[in-house]
């Protein structure tokens, strides 16, 4: 009886030492998540400064108009929108090559060139 009642502990014991492992882990995988997502985020929004600064130093130095930023990143703002947009790579591709072409007629019907829309970091999505 004392054996099949200390192999019974070592099942639950063992039984709920994995239940904790399993819940360890996806605690530890939902933290990553949101912190890859937290970074992302992070990340594209300093991408979006930089490009704005970028392009206020193009208006402070004469290469472009306050009228022209104003433009170019409502524009930038559309196209980015069409790439979020896609859900998977093979999408994202297409969706990245129309955004290209459309940027190009874009500035070319503006006037503007088209490197202020087209640099690669910006079109990726």
């Amino acid at each position: 009886m004392a054996k099949r009642k200390r192999k019974l502990i070592m099942v639950t014991t063992g039984a709920s030492a994995l239940a904790l492992a399993g819940v360890v882990g996806l605690t530890s995988v939902s933290a990553a998540s949101m912190t890859n997502s937290t970074t992302r985020g992070a990340r594209h929004q300093h991408r979006q400064q930089n490009y704005e600064k970028h392009l206020d130093a193009a208006v402070g130095e004469g290469k472009l108009t306050a009228a022209q930023e104003q433009a170019i990143l409502a524009e930038e703002k559309k196209l980015h929108g069409e790439i979020k947009a896609a859900k998977t790579a093979a999408q994202r591709k297409a969706a990245r090559e129309t955004v290209r072409s459309e940027a190009q007629a874009w500035a070319k019907a503006n006037n503007i060139s088209g490197r202020w829309l087209l640099e690669p970091r910006r079109l990726r999505g």
